[in-house]
């Protein structure tokens, strides 16, 4: 089935940034991903971004009554919100002072720099009372003693 899906949307996969052709009947050889997913995306991953990929690409063109290949925006536009999203910073990631400098720059050269394309926040504001209840020191063997 994904060999399938793979030879029917194979030139939407080639617009975004894939290289990538039939090598058997059960194997695909992938020559270039989107520079996105450059650092941040493994083999087994990459299979399940182009399953999905795949998936809504079909289910899209079938609610368009399309058959065959055709316009599939709405998968691309979720592909590309993926490639977008997959080399992300989380909250585990150390960061040097000049990669959160170089960050913020790019975040402020954004159209849009307060939520990602899947619209999770990515700048939230914390106010005084939040960040003090985050970091009250009512833990075992300190008995509520603040600001000492």
């Amino acid at each position: 089935r994904e060999a399938a899906l793979f030879d029917e949307f194979l030139s939407e996969l080639t617009t975004v940034g894939f290289r990538a052709e039939r090598a058997g009947d059960r194997e695909v050889v992938v020559e270039a991903v989107p520079a996105a997913f450059d650092a941040a995306l493994d083999p087994e991953l990459l299979r399940d971004v182009l399953t999905e990929f795949a998936a809504d690409a079909a289910a899209t063109a079938e609610e368009a009554g399309a058959s065959g290949t055709g316009p599939v925006t709405d998968a691309v536009d979720a592909l590309l919100a993926d490639l977008a999203c997959y080399p992300s910073v989380t909250g585990n990631t150390s960061l040097t002072e000049g990669r959160v400098v170089d960050l913020l720059d790019r975040l402020d050269a954004c159209e849009n720099p307060y939520a990602c394309p899947h619209g999770r926040p990515v700048v939230i504001r914390l106010d005084d009372d939040e960040l003090e209840s985050r970091f009250e020191r009512d833990y075992p063997g300190h008995h509520g003693r603040r600001g000492e």
